[in-house]
C-alpha cells in the first residue's frame, strides 16, 4: 500500500514538473502575428498586440498583453480599445493537441475611448477603409464565434464619451470600471452588470443589460437596460471642469439619485440609433453661487430620446418657495428648441436675497411666479436670449426693511431749499411719524410681465403702500441688473399736508391734490439706487413759479384776477408790494417806461 501511494505522489509530481515545463517552453506568442492578423480582419481595424505568454491564474491561462484597437485606418492617435491585460482561461486537453479553446476571460485596465464626430457619427464604427490582402480574405464570423467563452470579467477601466456636436464640445469619462458579463452565447442574450466611478473616487454607477447580437442586422442591441448613479458622491470641482456650462452656472454641490431604465438601444456601424429612456431624478438638490439657497427636494420625472426631451414633471424647494415645472425640447442634435411651463409659490425675497448688513435695505415678501414660454438652445447663455414668453408676478406680504422710501426721496430733492428743516417744523406731528418709519410696506400686487431680449419687461405695473403708490414701466435683465421709470403719488391727506409745509409742493400735485414725484430705480440687488428724477422735478418747478410770477405781474400791471391753478396757493405769507426781480424785467420787456408810474391794481 505504501509503495502504491509513492508511485501515485511520483506520478503527480512528474505531471505537475511537466506541466509546469509545458508552460515554461510553450511558445504562445507564436499565435500572436496570427491573431492580431484575423482580429484586423474581422473588425477592419490596426491592432497591435505586445505579447502573448501561459500562466497561471486560477488555471492555466492565455495572457494577452498591451492589446491595441485603433478607431482610425492608421495605428496613431487615441485608440478605440486598449488592453493592459488579458487572461484568456483555457481547457488543458485542447492545449495538449495544440488548440486553444477559451472557457472565461479577465480582463484587467481596459480602456476605451468614443468621440462622436459633428456629423453624429462615432469615429471607429464608420466603414473601413482597410483592404484585406491579397490571399487572407477577412475573417469569417466563425473564426470570432470560436473565440465565444462563458464569462468575460473587467477590472479597474476606463471609459470615455467626447460628444462633437454640440457648440462646447463635452467630456464624459467613467472609471474604476468592474462588470461582469456572464453566460456569452449568439443565440441568447448576455447578462452585463457593471459598477463605476463617475467623476468620483469610489464607485457610483451601477448598470445592469442584458445583450445580444444581431448577425443578421449587423447590430448589438441591449435590452432591459437599467442605470443608477448616486449624485451624492459625485465631486463638483471635477464635474464643472469637465462642463464648462455647469462651472459658468456656478454648480458647487449636486446631490440625489439619478435613475433610467430603457427597453432597447441598438448600436450599428452608423452609431447609436433612436434610443428612449425613462429618467427620474429623487432627493435631488443643487447648489449654486448665484442663488445664495440650495434647490433641495428636486423630484424630475422625464422622457429622453436622441431627439426629444420631455420632462413631464419636476419639482423643487428653494428656501419655503415651491417650484413646479414641465416642458420638452425638441431636435436635440441638430437644432434645439422647446417650451416651458412653470409655477413658482411661498418664494421668500429674505432667502432669496439676503442682507448685507443689519442695518441695509432688507427685502421681505412672498412671491409667486407663473411663465410659459419657448426657447432655443441647451445652454443658459443661449437660452437666455432666446427666451420668450409671458408671465405674472404675484408679491404678498411685501416690504423693505430700514428704507423709508418717502424720507428718501425728500432727502434728496435739494432744489427745493430747506426741505427737510421746513417739513420738521411745520409738518404736523402725525404727519410728521410718517416719514419716521424706519420700514415701507407695501400691499399685495399683482403685475403681468413678458420675456425677451435676455430681459423680463413688465411694461405698466402698479403698486400700493400705505401712503403712496408707484405706477409705471420697468425691466430686470437675467443678469439682475433693474431699470425702471415710475411715477409716485402721495395720498391727497398726505399731500395736503405737505403742500401747506412746503408751498412748492403745490407745483407737483396733480388736480386731484396728489403730489407726483418720477423715480428712478436702477442697479442690481443688493445695491439697488431709487432717486428722483431732479432734472424732471427742477423743469416743474421752474415752469410753475415762472407761470406764478407771470400772472402775479399781470395782475398788478393790468389789475386783472387770475384762478389759481392746481392746488391753492399757501396763505401763511402775504405778497410783498415791491416787483420781485423777474416782474421788473417784465414790465421792461412789455414796455414799462410808458407805464411804469401807473399803479397796479394789486398796490394799495
Amino acid at each position: 500500500m505504501k509503495k502504491l501511494i509513492v508511485v501515485v505522489l511520483i506520478l503527480i509530481f512528474l505531471f505537475c514538473a511537466a506541466l509546469i515545463f509545458f508552460i515554461v517552453t510553450f511558445d504562445a506568442d507564436r499565435f500572436r502575428p496570427f491573431i492580431v492578423d484575423q482580429v484586423g480582419s474581422a473588425i477592419g481595424k490596426p491592432v497591435d498586440l505586445e505579447k502573448i505568454s501561459l500562466a497561471w491564474d486560477g488555471g492555466l491561462a492565455l495572457k494577452l498583453v498591451g492589446l491595441v484597437i485603433y478607431a482610425g485606418n492608421e495605428k496613431a492617435g487615441v485608440p478605440l480599445i486598449r488592453l493592459g491585460s488579458c487572461n484568456l482561461m483555457m481547457g488543458l486537453g485542447p492545449l495538449l493537441q495544440q488548440r486553444i479553446q477559451i472557457g472565461s476571460v479577465r480582463i484587467e485596465k481596459p480602456e476605451i475611448h468614443l468621440r462622436r464626430l459633428r456629423d453624429g457619427t462615432l469615429q471607429g464604427f464608420g466603414p473601413s477603409e482597410i483592404k484585406p490582402q491579397a490571399g487572407k480574405p477577412r475573417a469569417p464570423s466563425a473564426f470570432l464565434m470560436s473565440f465565444l467563452v462563458n464569462k468575460v470579467e473587467l477590472e479597474d477601466g476606463l471609459f470615455s464619451f467626447r460628444d462633437e456636436t454640440i457648440l462646447n464640445p463635452v467630456e464624459w469619462t467613467f472609471g474604476k470600471i468592474d462588470a461582469t458579463v456572464k453566460d456569452v452565447s449568439l443565440a441568447r442574450p448576455i447578462a452585463i452588470r457593471a459598477r463605476a466611478a463617475w467623476f468620483s473616487e469610489d464607485q457610483n454607477i451601477d448598470l445592469k443589460s442584458n445583450f445580444k447580437i444581431s448577425i443578421k442586422e449587423g447590430a448589438g442591441i441591449f435590452e432591459n437596460n437599467h442605470l443608477e448613479i448616486n449624485l451624492d458622491q459625485v465631486s463638483s470641482l471635477a464635474l464643472t471642469q469637465a462642463i464648462p456650462a455647469l462651472k459658468e452656472a456656478g454648480l458647487s454641490r449636486m446631490m440625489g439619485r439619478l435613475t433610467a431604465d430603457a427597453d432597447q438601444i441598438r448600436v450599428t456601424q452608423n452609431g447609436l440609433e433612436e434610443v428612449r429612456a425613462a429618467v427620474r431624478l429623487d432627493r435631488g438638490e443643487l447648489r449654486l453661487a448665484a442663488m445664495p439657497s440650495a434647490i433641495q427636494e428636486i423630484a424630475l420625472e422625464s422622457q429622453v430620446s436622441m431627439s426629444e426631451v420631455k420632462v413631464e414633471s419636476f419639482s423643487a424647494r428653494v428656501g419655503n418657495g415651491k417650484v413646479a415645472a414641465s416642458g420638452a425640447i425638441q431636435e436635440v442634435m441638430a437644432n434645439p428648441h422647446g417650451t416651458l411651463e412653470f409655477t413658482v409659490t411661498d418664494l421668500l425675497l429674505r432667502e432669496l436675497l439676503p442682507a448685507q448688513g443689519p442695518s441695509d435695505p432688507q427685502p421681505e415678501g412672498r412671491l409667486g411666479i407663473s411663465f410659459n414660454g419657448s426657447f432655443r438652445g441647451t445652454a443658459w447663455p443661449v437660452i437666455s436670449r432666446t427666451l420668450t414668453g409671458q408671465g405674472q408676478l404675484k408679491a404678498d406680504e411685501g416690504a423693505v426693511r430700514n428704507f423709508n422710501l418717502l424720507r428718501e426721496i425728500f432727502q434728496k430733492l435739494s432744489m427745493i431749499p430747506g426741505l427737510e428743516r421746513r417739513l420738521q417744523e411745520r409738518l404736523p406731528p402725525s404727519y410728521m411719524e410718517k416719514l419716521k418709519v424706519r420700514d415701507t410696506v407695501f400691499q399685495p400686487a399683482v403685475i403681468p410681465f413678458a420675456v425677451g431680449g435676455g430681459v423680463l419687461n413688465a411694461p405698466q405695473f402698479q403698486v400700493a403702500a400705505n401712503n403712496f403708490q408707484l405706477t409705471g414701466a420697468g425691466t430686470i435683465g437675467f443678469d439682475g441688473n433693474i431699470h425702471a421709470r415710475t411715477m409716485l403719488f402721495i395720498d391727497p391727506d398726505f399731500s395736503g399736508a405737505l403742500i401747506k409745509s412746503v408751498h412748492e409742493f403745490q407745483y407737483l400735485a396733480d388736480p386731484q391734490g396728489q403730489i407726483g414725484i418720477p423715480i428712478l430705480i436702477q442697479g442690481a440687488p443688493p445695491q439697488v439706487r431709487v432717486y428722483p428724477d431732479l432734472q424732471y422735478v427742477a423743469a416743474k418747478l421752474a415752469v410753475s413759479k415762472t407761470t406764478e410770477v407771470i400772472g402775479n405781474f399781470i395782475q398788478k400791471k393790468f389789475g386783472k384776477k387770475e384762478e389759481p391753478q392746481g392746488a391753492s396757493a399757501p396763505t401763511a405769507q402775504e405778497p410783498s408790494s415791491e416787483p420781485s426781480a423777474a416782474e421788473s424785467l417784465l414790465d421792461l420787456f412789455l414796455g414799462g417806461s410808458t407805464q411804469g408810474n401807473e399803479p397796479s391794481s394789486t398796490q394799495q
